[in-house]
């Protein structure tokens, strides 16, 4: 890992320069290496694209329009099995409703991260 992480660097630093480098190795290991929630980069959704009742909206709705690229099965087996987060927290069950909010973090699967605006 550690001679692609060179090799990356150094093709960055060739077509751009060494600040931006730097500042790609950086984003890759927050997001990709570093487990920790607070620090990945949330992609912003506003609160109008999102459509529910009330301001209120069951999980796997709620991911399904997140990730339409993934079937409604598809998602509930990934709450199911716990790699959904909101704020945090795991969720299990898919047919929880929350209450939307601003500012509420969603992970869905690995890759996927979320911030309502």
């Amino acid at each position: 890992m550690n001679l692609k992480k060179i090799l990356a660097k150094n093709i960055v630093t060739q077509f751009h320069h060494e600040a931006a480098a730097l500042e790609a190795e950086a984003f890759f290991s927050n997001q990709f290496q570093n487990k920790t929630f607070d620090e990945k980069v949330f992609e912003p959704v506003s609160l109008d694209t999102i459509q529910s009742v009330n301001g209120s909206i069951s999980i796997l709705e709620l991911c399904f329009q997140l990730k339409s690229s993934l079937s409604k099965s598809a998602i509930r087996k990934l709450i199911e099995s716990g790699a959904v987060l909101i704020n945090n927290e795991k969720i299990v069950d898919s047919q929880l409703v929350i209450k939307l909010k601003k500012e509420t973090r969603i992970k869905v699967g690995k890759r996927d991260f979320f911030e309502l605006k």
